[in-house]
């Protein structure tokens, strides 16, 4: 899962800030302000089991910086196997967000990872010769105080 960045800023009519929402895996949300980027990282797409007796990290999720709060995502789950054919192999979930799930598991099948359904959450883990699912895309929430 991606990683979430707080920051408070005083902002003034006059002020300018720009933003880039990162749209799935692989590519960060940022703010830029009075010349300091905030910036929340990805995570990492789902990854491909082999079918072997195994045991697998599952991707690390994704970092922070120059937030006043800077809080890592979650990793993706294990991925595991007890024997050399798809009926005996597990893939990982992917990481959860505060705003959504990650893509489930693949069980016994070789097939695709599943995508997230949620804004900074992890795709999920494949079987086979098949690819990770698609982390969700980021979200930014401005807040007035």
């Amino acid at each position: 899962a991606g990683g979430t960045c707080i920051k408070w800023l005083t902002v003034a009519p006059t002020n300018t800030i720009t933003y880039t929402v990162g749209t799935s895996s692989g590519t960060a949300s940022s703010v830029t302000f009075s010349a300091v980027t905030y910036t929340a990282n990805s995570g990492s797409n789902g990854t491909t089991t082999a079918y072997a007796s195994s045991v697998t990290d599952g991707p690390t999720g994704g970092t922070a910086t120059n937030g006043d709060i800077n809080i890592t995502g979650q990793s993706g789950g294990i991925s595991y196997g007890t024997g050399n054919t798809v009926a005996t192999n597990y893939s990982g979930v992917g990481g959860n967000t505060q705003w959504g799930q990650g893509g489930q598991m693949t069980v016994n099948t070789a097939a695709a990872g599943k995508s997230a359904t949620g804004y900074g959450s992890g795709g999920g883990g494949a079987l086979g010769n098949a690819t990770g699912g698609t982390g969700g895309g980021g979200i930014i929430i401005f807040e007035p105080y």
